[in-house]
């Protein structure tokens, strides 16, 4: 698989997990169920379905980031990749324990918002990439000044709050889309030749 074409599918991948936490978490608002409540085990599932396409969308920065991602957007995508995969790897505790690990969860969105916050500063160096660098900004102070205070107390998350993360993170794969079409080479078996 080209590089184009991973970002173009990982930038699909997080616009649609984006969407999915968006819609996902309104209705989880609105009908919130807990551990060992019909359809929690579902909907938990299905969280950690769009959290493996959110990665994915991670993952790729480096390959949209340009020449002048360097070590700063490099290392943004390994801290950012580091919050989701103790996100996800919470949600699958959940799945075989039945009860919620506070703590892995209380550590992915800190972890993830500040490698975003990272990666959009690296990606502010090229001015072809500034909606890549504003999405990538946006969703990671998101995470640091909004989800991680209205996530502390009893009450746990608002899903409401997490809801509007979704839209950001459809934001930021959009952006992923975008640079992939714009900048990244085609591959020669990609290229159409057209009869002289």
């Amino acid at each position: 698989m080209s590089g184009r074409t991973f970002a173009l599918l990982a930038g699909a991948a997080t616009s649609c997990a984006g969407l999915l936490q968006l819609v996902g978490d309104t209705v989880y608002a609105i009908d919130r169920v807990y551990p060992g409540d019909p359809g929690f085990a579902f909907a938990n599932l299905v969280a950690a379905v769009w959290h493996v396409l959110l990665l994915i969308g991670v993952l790729a920065l480096p390959s949209v980031g340009g020449e002048r991602f360097g070590r700063l957007g490099r290392a943004g995508t390994i801290v950012a990749a580091i919050g989701m995969v103790t996100l996800i790897s919470a949600e699958i505790a959940t799945q075989v324990a039945g009860a919620i690990p506070v703590p892995l969860i209380a550590a992915s969105a800190p972890l993830t918002g500040i490698g975003l916050v990272l990666a959009g500063v690296a990606l502010l160096r090229d001015p072809r990439r500034r909606f890549l660098a504003v999405a990538a900004l946006a969703t990671g102070v998101y995470a640091l000044a909004v989800i991680v205070p209205t996530s502390v107390g009893p009450g746990g998350a608002n899903y409401f709050v997490i809801a509007g993360w979704g839209a950001l993170w459809l934001l930021l794969g959009i952006g992923i889309i975008g640079s992939a079409l714009r900048d990244l080479p085609v591959t020669a078996s990609a290229r159409r030749v057209s009869p002289a």
